[in-house]
């Protein structure tokens, strides 16, 4: 039987988990980035730092993981590594959308109080329309897959540790039932 405490334990151990994964990430591409800048056979990892923007507005998102932990393997009853794996693509998307309705908001909020008459508003509101649908078909599915190896690297050590960690404290627990 699944009890609280391991509810408990694997809701806490994953905003520690997201925090690992958004910080490794984001330091992941700042070395790299930093390693362009000094060395010049790399140096189109300069570039890197449009990256780092871009992870920005999905970082909110790593609050969402121990949601997505709730429903991926706790809501279950299976805590296999497939499942595991399960759990850090369901994570990924869902920091890709937090990060596009993110940034749709800052350019909406951004467009709208720069509108210094009534006149202005249907110009504005075609514009954000457009903006939507580049957000929407540009910006996830580009961000997506530029930040979906570094993401990798990083997420899938910290979801198996999670894992390995919470199946020694919980044992059979844990397990599929």
């Amino acid at each position: 039987m699944w009890s609280r405490g391991l509810f408990r334990a694997g809701v806490s151990t994953s905003f520690v988990a997201a925090a690992l994964v958004a910080g490794g990430l984001w330091l992941g591409l700042y070395g790299l980035e930093q390693a362009g800048s000094r060395f010049p056979p790399l140096s189109l990892l300069k570039e890197l730092h449009v990256l780092r923007g871009w992870m920005l507005p999905g970082l909110p998102a790593a609050c969402l993981y121990a949601v997505c932990w709730h429903r991926v393997i706790f809501r279950q009853r299976d805590y296999s590594p497939r499942r595991t794996w399960w759990l850090i693509v369901v994570s990924y998307l869902m920091a890709m959308i937090v990060g596009t309705i993110g940034i749709f908001t800052f350019v909406a909020f951004g467009m709208l109080t720069t509108m210094t008459s009534l006149a202005e508003l249907p110009a504005m509101l075609l514009a954000l329309a457009f903006m939507a649908f580049v957000a929407g078909m540009a910006y996830m599915p580009l961000a997506g897959a530029l930040l979906f190896v570094p993401y990798l690297i990083v997420a899938v050590p910290v979801a198996f540790l999670q894992l390995a960690l919470l199946l020694q404290a919980f044992g059979a627990e844990a397990r599929v039932s």
